[in-house]
C-alpha cells in the first residue's frame, strides 16, 4: 500500500483535486438551501477561497521549475534536475551514467536500491526485472530469491546510489535481510570498487555513488 500511494498519490489527489471542488461549487447552494442571491453569494465566497490557493500553487511550481537548471542526458535523453547546490543527486547520475556509457558490448548493469534511469542513460539493461530492490520486491523471502537469481545472471556492474527510504521504514538500506542486507552482502563478495562519487549512498544524510565491477572482469576504460 504505501508503494502505491507513493507511485501513484499525486495522480489521485490531482482527481480528487477537481472533484472535491465541484461538488462544493455544484452542492453547496443546495445544501444551504438558499435563494438566487444567497447561492450567488456563496459561489463568490468559494472562488475568494478558491483561486488565491490555485494562484499560490501555480507561483510555488512555477518556482520549483525555474530552479531545475542543471542538464541530465543528452539530446532526446535531457532533462533537468535541480543544481548540484540544491540537490546533489542530478550531477551524481550524470557522472555514473557518463562513466558507464564507455563501457562497450553487451554488459548488464544493477542499480541498487533503485534507478532504471542510470540503465537507461547508460544503455545498459537490467539482469533482473523488479523496477527497484526494496519494499514489496525484496520482503517476505524475496530478496533471497533475487540473489539465486543473480548467482545465475550476474550482472557485469553494480551501482548503488542514494535513495532515502525512510518512507517505507529503512533508515540505512541493507540494515537487515528484506532491506538489502543479502544483496548487498552478496554484491561485496563478488565485485570490486571502480569508482566512487561523493559521499556515502547508504547515509541518508549524504548523496553519492559507487560503480562496481564484476571480479575476473576486465578493468573498465
Amino acid at each position: 500500500l504505501n508503494g502505491r500511494i507513493y507511485q501513484y498519490g499525486y495522480y489521485q489527489a490531482a482527481m480528487a483535486g477537481t472533484v472535491v471542488p465541484a461538488v462544493l461549487w455544484g452542492e453547496s447552494p443546495g445544501w444551504a438551501r438558499v435563494q438566487r442571491q444567497g447561492r450567488a453569494i456563496i459561489l463568490l465566497g468559494f472562488l475568494a477561497l478558491l483561486l488565491p490557493g490555485v494562484a499560490i500553487l501555480m507561483a510555488q511550481s512555477r518556482h520549483v521549475w525555474k530552479m531545475k537548471t542543471y542538464a541530465v542526458g543528452e539530446g532526446p535523453d535531457r532533462f533537468y534536475t535541480f543544481p548540484p547546490r540544491n540537490e546533489p543527486v542530478g550531477v551524481i547520475v550524470r557522472s555514473v551514467a557518463e562513466f558507464l556509457r564507455q563501457q562497450r558490448g553487451d554488459q548488464t548493469l544493477l542499480v541498487l536500491p533503485e534507478g532504471l534511469m542510470v540503465n537507461y542513460l547508460a544503455r545498459l539493461r537490467s539482469p533482473l526485472a523488479p523496477p527497484m530492490y526494496f519494499s514489496v520486491y525484496t520482503e517476505h523471502g524475496k530478496e533471497a530469491l533475487l540473489v539465486e537469481e543473480l548467482q545465475r545472471q550476474s550482472p557485469d556492474f553494480v551501482v548503488i546510489i542514494s535513495r532515502d527510504l525512510r518512507e517505507y521504514g529503512i533508515n540505512r538500506y541493507g540494515e537487515a535481510p528484506g532491506r538489502g542486507q543479502l544483496l548487498l552482502r552478496w554484491v561485496s563478495a563478488n565485485y570490486r570498487i571502480l569508482k566512487a562519487v561523493g559521499g556515502d549512498p547508504l547515509d541518508v544524510q549524504q548523496r553519492g555513488a559507487i560503480i562496481l565491477q564484476r571480479d575476473g572482469s576486465q578493468p573498465a576504460n
